[in-house]
């Protein structure tokens, strides 16, 4: 990611980010479940972007982690953090523990920002493809043939129990 080249220009993330900001309640129940999660991952995913944006460059893990709970997020009438919204991803209504593979809060280890905004209709479409990447990246699932240990990414732990909660998402 080019947090460099975003820091440069920051009105196209800051426009995205008072769109975002800008629906209500009501006209966000209006919308599917596909719409709503894909407006929840675009939201979370544009918030992070700014947040790491402003404390770039990022000197230790631990700076990204503090911002991740931070409530300074106000979204669909409620203020979040990006750990809250992400649990809200994960959990009831929408029980999609899948949308790990589409968050990005900067901190090494992340799966990549997808590479255009989430709809409903490619929502689906993306969340199988990310899997399937994620799963094959031997950097976040890799398994010694000769030890037989199996290593796996740290996201299995930030997403534990929503993943045990729902494991059949």
């Amino acid at each position: 990611m080019d947090y460099e080249g975003i820091r440069g220009d920051l009105e196209p993330l800051h426009n995205s980010i008072r769109q975002m900001s800008a629906l209500s309640r009501d006209e966000f129940e209006r919308l599917s479940r596909p719409a709503q999660l894909a407006f929840l991952i675009n939201a979370y995913n544009a918030h992070a972007l700014d947040m790491v944006v402003a404390c770039w460059p990022v000197q230790r893990e631990f700076t990204i982690r503090r911002i991740r709970n931070r409530r300074n997020i106000m979204l669909i009438g409620q203020r979040w953090s990006l750990k809250s919204l992400s649990e809200h991803l994960m959990n009831y209504p929408y029980r999609t523990c899948r949308a790990f593979v589409l968050l990005n809060w900067g901190a090494k280890g992340c799966p990549e920002l997808p590479p255009y905004a989430l709809t409903s209709a490619n929502l689906e479409p993306m969340l199988a493809t990310r899997m399937r990447y994620f799963f094959s990246d031997p950097g976040q699932v890799r398994y010694d043939d000769k030890e037989h240990v199996l290593s796996i990414s740290s996201m299995f732990h930030e997403y534990r129990k929503p993943i045990e909660r729902n494991h059949t998402t």
